[in-house]
């Protein structure tokens, strides 16, 4: 680790914290205004919705990782067999 870099990123506290602030600020708010079964189906809406982006972002992940690996073994395979023919044409000709 380089000794003038911080372990702490000022620059995304900058960003994170101003914006944390004004959540927990509009949540209390929210949560004064509006009876507490509104505020338990937002709550449950946002983590259905958090829930299917996280899966949505896991399978295209998850394919692109799968078609990487398929590709990689491909790859693998074309320079065993150009090995093993190299191999068969060495000793056919000795």
């Amino acid at each position: 680790m380089k000794p003038e870099k911080t372990l702490i990123d000022y620059d995304m506290v900058a960003i994170f914290v101003p914006l944390n602030l004004f959540a927990a600020n509009i949540g209390g708010v929210f949560n004064v205004f509006f009876p507490n079964f509104i505020v338990d189906v937002c709550l449950f809406l946002f983590l259905l919705f958090v829930c299917y982006k996280l899966f949505d972002k896991a399978v295209e992940s998850y394919k692109k990782e799968s078609a990487k690996m398929a590709k990689d073994q491909i790859e693998t395979a074309l320079i065993v067999a150009e090995a093993i023919n190299q191999d068969d044409g060495m000793t056919r000709s000795t």
